[in-house]
């Protein structure tokens, strides 16, 4: 996740800027009971920048994110693929317990 992270600031766009931290992971209560983040294997990276519930991100963000993707070999999910995408955050579920394109 952190390798993802890094990939992600220095291609697509700056996780933190000088007053605000951009990037949340691991949370204790989540108002989705399966959600990654209740165990520690989901980011939410620029969360503040790409409002919920919304479609922002431009669409040249969106290839670059897609190429980065590919370099970490399906090991890495963005929530955009899912079946009922939220958001253009890149809440990106990792590991055993992720979701997969199309599913949630």
């Amino acid at each position: 996740m952190a390798a993802w992270a890094a990939w992600y600031h220095r291609n697509v766009r700056p996780i933190n800027n000088e007053h605000t931290r951009d990037c949340w992971g691991w949370c204790a209560t989540n108002g989705v009971p399966n959600s990654n983040h209740l165990s520690g294997t989901a980011v939410d990276l620029c969360g503040l920048q790409l409002p919920f519930n919304q479609h922002t991100m431009p669409a040249d963000q969106v290839t670059r994110t897609e190429q980065g993707l590919a370099l970490f070999e399906g090991t890495v999910f963005w929530g955009r693929w899912w079946k009922h995408p939220v958001d253009d955050r890149a809440d990106l579920p990792a590991g055993p317990a992720a979701g997969t394109p199309g599913g949630r």
